[in-house]
């Protein structure tokens, strides 16, 4: 799952440490054998590991009396996640020691489902357990909470007070088994946890890893049946999160936005967001709505994080939100807000493009032609002839206070074109007559001084 440290090629078959090197170890009676190693080692920055830079093997290991049965384990193992859309979900919950309320450093608990908070007699529901250190004991056991609640009040797996459960291991040799001799209600499970113990033989179906699913009896789920829910399930695509561009706001003042996100119609998606630096001011209200007015205090770079998790994937969208003093409205955010845009909205930013006519709103700011119409950019609209004149028609607001530079080229001039200015239209109509009269071809482009 996400977050745990990756295994070393071989480990997952009982590799050990060179025993050449190493020799016998005392925190487990069998100490290193060779039989449990690779055929060859290195010395790699002052340790011996498998080597990796010629031809080796772990024959020994694959030809050992319990390969079978650790094959057998790991076939199962993968078998309940190719079948369980929890397991394979990004959702996921660390479950606290119901003695210590906190994690058990002995035994690897955490609860796998596709949604909090919805009832477990509509999704996959899993508590994966397993034993940190099986060497140094064998059969651990602990007792796990199982009271969590979202932030609306109900239990994030999904267990129902007065509905009646049971529970299967899917990832044993009987995974339609049920453990528990009677069913127990929701209140019981929430009042009291969940029990888990490990058996001595690391390859029996209950021995150190066990994928626990949880059986809604009352809305009619069956060892069996729910195998057949979630058998082969179709994965639904994951969120996508619209482009959120970096934004600046002043003290006192409030930036808000929506966050946009494309989903799949059949999937249900949790928006959220967290910040790295943690300023007070903002919020983020369901479904999709930010807000932040930072205080004095508050000036210099915040990161936000928003999150898209939806039942089989997610989206991130990393942003930067630069808090300056209170100042007056840059050049920028008095244009754009005369145009109908909030600068600190959404896509109101300088590299938003509002009207999706391919040009960013900083663009139109240059050309000051209107960011609300997709037709609307810095464009030669017409050319027509009038006898020997050549129009030149070009998309400019009347009252633009812009400077269009035209510019002509009749040729190349090295690795260039010989362009030479043909004249500054600063009129309302947008219309340069051009004499065309001795030259038969012409290109021409547009330039505008930089804006304020």
């Amino acid at each position: 799952m996400d977050g745990v440290p990756m295994m070393f090629y071989g480990q997952e078959m009982g590799a050990q440490n060179n025993a050449g090197e190493y020799g016998a170890r005392t925190d487990f009676a069998d100490g290193i054998s060779p039989n449990n190693n690779f055929a060859r080692y290195e010395t790699n920055f002052g340790k011996s590991i498998p080597h990796f830079k010629r031809y080796n093997h772990m024959t020994n290991i694959w030809n050992a009396a319990w390969a079978a049965d650790i094959r057998a384990t790991y076939g199962r193992l993968n078998a309940a996640r190719e079948n369980s859309p929890a397991l394979r979900s990004q959702q996921n919950y660390f479950l606290d020691d119901s003695t210590s309320g906190v994690w058990n450093p002995d035994i690897f608990a955490v609860a796998k489902f596709q949604q909090p908070g919805v009832s477990a007699a509509t999704q996959d529901v899993v508590f994966a357990f397993i034993n940190n250190n099986f060497r140094a004991n064998y059969n651990r056991a602990g007792n796990f909470k199982l009271n969590a609640t979202n932030t609306a009040g109900a239990n994030w797996f999904g267990i129902q007070p007065a509905h009646a459960y049971n529970v299967i291991n899917i990832a044993a040799t009987n995974p339609t088994t049920t453990l528990w001799e009677t069913n127990k209600l929701g209140s019981e499970l929430v009042a009291n946890g969940i029990y888990v113990g490990f058996q001595s033989n690391a390859t029996w179906s209950g021995g150190q890893a066990q994928f626990i699913r949880l059986l809604d009896i009352t809305a009619g789920m069956t060892a069996t049946n729910v195998n057949d829910m979630f058998l082969n399930a179709d994965r639904l695509p994951a969120p996508v999160i619209a482009t959120i561009s970096n934004r600046t706001v002043a003290v006192s003042n409030t930036l808000a936005f929506a966050v946009q996100v494309t989903q799949d119609p059949a999937d249900t998606v949790v928006l959220a967001c967290a910040s790295t630096l943690a300023p007070s001011n903002w919020t983020f209200t369901a479904p999709n709505n930010f807000s932040f007015t930072p205080a004095a205090d508050e000036t210099g770079v915040h990161t936000f994080l928003f999150t898209a998790t939806g039942q089989d994937g997610f989206d991130e969208e990393l942003i930067t939100i630069t808090v300056t003093a209170s100042q007056e409205p840059t050049p920028y955010e008095q244009w754009a807000t005369a145009a109908g845009l909030d600068p600190q909205g959404a896509n109101g930013a300088p590299g938003d493009n509002y009207d999706g006519d391919g040009f960013t709103n900083e663009e139109e700011y240059s050309a000051d032609t209107d960011p609300t119409d997709p037709s609307s950019f810095l464009q030669f609209q017409n050319l027509s002839f009038s006898g020997t004149d050549l129009n030149l028609v070009l998309d400019k607001d009347s009252a633009a206070p812009r400077a269009y530079v035209i510019h002509a080229a009749r040729q190349l001039a090295g690795n260039g074109w010989d362009w030479t200015v043909l004249g500054t239209n600063s009129s309302t109509n947008g219309i340069l007559p051009i004499n065309n009269a001795t030259n038969p071809v012409l290109m021409f482009k547009i330039t505008i001084p930089a804006a304020p």
